[in-house]
């Protein structure tokens, strides 16, 4: 029963899915950010429609803006719960510590023969 326990708990805990939408993230805002400089560059360098080049860059900068939010968000969910795990393997860590010594006294009070005369059980009259 405690490894089943053990098991849905780190299946309720993994941020194995999180870590890897984490770093595709990461590489897509590297990617949009040199996009950005690029766009500015360019801007600089040569003449184009201002009005095409703004709103170009105004759609990278909101893409952008975008998959940071949605990285700070991966980032919270995975600190919460590798905060929640280390809670949870605490808890259950004491809890067994907890059972492991109560097992001794459980096994001793069984092996002790009962004191004191026996109760005789309750009987029902027969009809």
């Amino acid at each position: 029963m405690i490894a089943n326990l053990e098991a849905a708990l780190l299946a309720v805990m993994d941020t194995s899915g999180l870590e890897v939408e984490q770093v595709d993230i990461a590489v897509r805002l590297d990617g949009l950010a040199a996009l950005m400089t690029k766009a500015v560059e360019d801007n600089s360098s040569r003449s184009q429609n201002q009005e095409n080049c703004q709103q170009r860059f105004s759609a990278l900068e909101k893409e952008h803006a975008e998959a940071f939010d949605r990285y700070q968000t991966i980032v919270e969910e995975i600190e919460s719960k590798q905060g929640r795990a280390v809670q949870m393997r605490h808890h259950h860590k004491r809890r067994r510590s907890e059972v492991a010594g109560a097992l001794p006294l459980l096994l001793q009070s069984l092996e002790r023969p009962p004191t004191g005369t026996p109760r005789e059980l309750p009987t029902t009259p027969r009809d």
